[in-house]
């Protein structure tokens, strides 16, 4: 009984740094929810942005073969590999913007270029894919590669954004849980009066309150 005593008491100032963790970072849910929703634009994009990429690269992608066929009819073939590589990348960025269509390239890039699962990583890719479009040398190339480099900047910036929020509630969980350890040793030092390492249970008695009653319901 004296044991239980005693451990409730101990729980009871222990729990004041658990509120002033609480107090700090509101509820543990919402955190949980914020960090999800985060972590998402940071491997995702917002659906905006994924659906901006998605139809820059379907554009690319039908007009680049478009103009593989007019290329390879009036015997250009030196245009034609660069319209053909330019094509490449936008399929390769269509694909990877539709990677639950796709499972072995979502396993070959989980292994091989885990870069790609994050927005700036396809943003980098779409950057690239642009200015290939802009050595087409053609209004369409120009209008293709202009569009996809926008694409590419929006993914890098919507990412950094993202992941500085992320960042940032990261640091409130540690300077919560820091402050909670600071908390309690504060508490502990001046319960320790003799610095012995350890609480005797007239120390815990002479600042904890009484257990509740027995069949009492426990405290909230």
């Amino acid at each position: 009984a004296t044991l239980g005593a005693d451990s409730a008491r101990g729980a009871s100032v222990l729990g004041a740094g658990s509120a002033a963790s609480t107090s700090l970072l509101g509820d543990a849910a919402d955190v949980r929810v914020q960090m999800e929703a985060i972590k998402d634009r940071v491997e995702r994009g917002p659906a905006w942005l994924k659906l901006g990429c998605l139809v820059a690269c379907v554009a690319a992608v039908c007009c680049d073969t478009v103009a593989i066929l007019s290329e390879l009819i009036d015997l250009e073939p030196i245009q034609m590999i660069n319209t053909a590589y330019a094509g490449a990348f936008a399929l390769f960025g269509l694909a990877l913007e539709t990677q639950q269509a796709f499972r072995p390239l979502k396993r070959w890039v989980n292994v091989w270029a885990k870069v790609l699962n994050r927005t700036w990583g396809r943003g980098g890719l779409y950057i690239v894919t642009g200015g290939l479009h802009l050595a087409v040398r053609s209004t369409i190339g120009y209008a293709l590669g202009f569009g996809l480099i926008a694409a590419g900047v929006a993914s890098i910036v919507v990412s950094r954004v993202a992941s500085r929020k992320l960042s940032g509630l990261h640091s409130r969980i540690i300077q919560g849980h820091t402050d909670d350890l600071v908390y309690v040793r504060q508490v502990f030092n001046r319960m320790d009066i003799g610095s012995t390492g350890y609480l005797s249970s007239a120390q815990l008695a002479s600042v904890a309150p009484p257990p509740p009653p027995p069949g009492s319901a426990p405290p909230r």
